[in-house]
């Protein structure tokens, strides 16, 4: 039923847009159709507008921040064993939904540990103070499409791990370090080599991330995109 809805709407849509580079090629070559690429985006925000209110026992600059929904191909699992091996006093966050009884969700709440903290689903100024005043920013997916949440902690000039899966590599190219999908020991490899960093190198990472955010995925590009778009079907 989802080929068959996927097929209609490519076929017999007066234009058809992918958010992804990959994608869009991916359906061109099946639908020998054109794809238009156009991506989603992030607000830029000032990081001093987002203190931390301390509702987690959290301060700035003090844990590694992850951003997801509670399922396999998310990777949680292979965060938190890696960050398990790990000596720091730093805490690791991980939002998203913890409340399901599925076993996933139970079998990463056993293995968490006490520094590793789950905070439930947040979102707008909650996520936001998150992102602000994170360490570093880590997505160990299995699998992605446009990963959104990448993309907002970069617009927070933040430094990123992510693993190394076309669609992440998409959005970071190379402002990000790169650990092998699923491999826990590279992950943990990657996180004390940037929890060893300079203060300054860090933020030179992070403030590559946020040009890349600016350049590939504002608001202002995407809409003009788009209106572009829209006037020409109108023709």
């Amino acid at each position: 039923m989802l080929k068959m809805g996927e097929k209609q709407a490519v076929l017999k849509s007066d234009a058809a847009i992918a958010v992804t580079k990959i994608m869009s090629k991916e359906l061109n070559e099946k639908y020998s159709r054109e794809i238009q690429y156009i991506s989603n985006g992030a607000n830029i925000y000032d990081r001093g507008d987002f203190p931390l209110q301390n509702e987690f026992g959290l301060e700035s600059g003090g844990y590694i921040l992850a951003v997801g929904r509670f399922i396999v191909e998310k990777g949680f699992h292979t965060l938190i064993e890696a960050f398990s091996k790990i000596d720091t006093e730093k805490k690791l966050v991980i939002v998203g939904d913890e409340t399901g009884p599925d076993e996933y969700t139970k079998s990463l709440i056993n293995e968490a540990g006490n520094r590793v903290i789950f905070t439930g689903f947040l979102t707008g100024t909650e996520l936001n103070r998150l992102y602000a005043n994170c360490f570093l920013y880590v997505l160990p997916s299995l699998v992605e499409g446009l990963p959104i949440s990448l993309i907002e902690a970069m617009s927070f000039a933040k430094p990123v791990i992510v693993s190394d899966i076309p669609e992440n590599l998409e959005v970071t190219e190379d402002m990000g370090v790169i650990f092998r999908r699923d491999d826990r020991r590279d992950l943990r490899e990657k996180l004390e080599q940037m929890l060893e960093l300079e203060e300054e190198e860090r933020a030179e990472m992070g403030g590559r991330c946020l040009a890349k955010v600016k350049e590939c995925y504002n608001w202002e590009l995407i809409t003009n995109q788009l209106e572009e778009l829209y006037l020409k079907i109108k023709k």
